[in-house]
């Protein structure tokens, strides 16, 4: 079983208070073995013996509290004069009462946060204990993150490999000559009325950007299956326009969806189909999926990027 994240509530056993901690485990056995652990190692912590030393402890609340204690206050040289937890404790509750809500509250602050966080005379009991599974949002949201670092989403990306996870780095590229002909009109693509499709090729097609011009050079296409018929899938709901923010140009259309198909593909051509012959019809842009996708009686959909299918940055 793969390591996973599980969360479990913890209560007291001496009053109403209550946490919640997580840990990594590779089954509910071991992650309960493991919050045993460290409830006993709290139970049985103690300023004496504190090891090794620490100036200053932290915790941060519920409330955004961020409470500090500094322990050489309570802790000497003199074991029989420093103060241990439990006479903390007991010292702090002797004046202010301590809440069951996780959060600590009144005169004492930083003292109380240490003690609640550090020093239980039992330990907390388990009470739920559950694997954490995140929803799409938070999903998506941690991959987007873990994507704007470099070594920590190679690392992701081969660690989900290893573990058979179906996600693969997808690359994409423009065809250069068609990108020239464009701009020196002999060979003109109006977006927003031109027939573009998305056409499906096999990993014996390898896409040359410098001397791919036309549909007739993307050789290997996919066999006819389902709704994908020769040439491709048509793209609607077409948009042009120009982000100031980027200063980009950013060509969009509908995601591309094929039904009832039993295809296996590795790149996806984007071209221009001028209604002649394919020498005639430009190649815009490819997408290599990292891997070979396949379907079995099944959908094949390409969900284009945010920003769009071809982006110009004219910065």
């Amino acid at each position: 079983m793969a390591p996973t994240l599980y969360a479990a509530k913890l209560e007291s056993q001496t009053d109403d208070q209550w946490r919640r901690r997580t840990v990594v485990a590779d089954s509910p056995k071991e992650a309960q073995s493991i919050f045993e652990t460290l409830e006993d190692n709290v139970a049985a912590y103690s300023i004496v013996d504190r090891t090794p030393p620490r100036q200053v402890m932290t915790r941060r609340h519920d409330d955004g509290v961020h409470a500090a204690v500094n322990l050489d206050v309570f802790a000497t040289d003199d074991v029989a004069r420093a103060l241990s937890g439990r006479e903390l404790l007991s010292f702090v509750e002797q004046d202010y009462h301590v809440e069951g809500d996780g959060k600590v509250h009144g005169p004492n602050l930083n003292v109380k946060a240490h003690i609640q966080a550090h020093y239980q005379s039992e330990p907390y009991k388990i009470v739920e204990l559950e694997p954490v599974v995140p929803n799409a949002d938070q999903l998506i949201s941690g991959l987007v993150q873990l994507s704007q670092n470099e070594k920590a989403w190679e690392k992701a990306i081969k660690e989900m490999h290893d573990r058979g996870i179906p996600l693969n780095v997808v690359t994409g590229s423009l065809f250069g000559l068609t990108a020239q002909k464009m701009i020196d009109g002999s060979a003109p693509i109006v977006w927003s009325s031109a027939t573009i499709q998305t056409s499906l090729h096999t990993v014996t097609y390898s896409p040359n950007q410098d001397t791919n011009d036309f549909f007739d050079d993307a050789t290997n296409e996919v066999g006819a299956s389902g709704t994908y018929a020769a040439g491709g899938v048509t793209l609607g709901s077409k948009t042009s326009t120009y982000d100031t923010a980027s200063d980009q140009i950013r060509l969009d259309a509908g995601d591309f969806s094929a039904t009832g198909t039993t295809i296996t593909a590795r790149r996806a051509v984007v071209w221009s189909n001028t209604g002649g012959a394919s020498s005639t019809d430009p190649v815009m842009g490819w997408v290599d999926f990292g891997a070979d996708v396949s379907t079995t009686n099944g959908t094949f959909a390409i969900t284009w990027d945010a920003t769009g299918i071809i982006v110009y940055d004219v910065t």
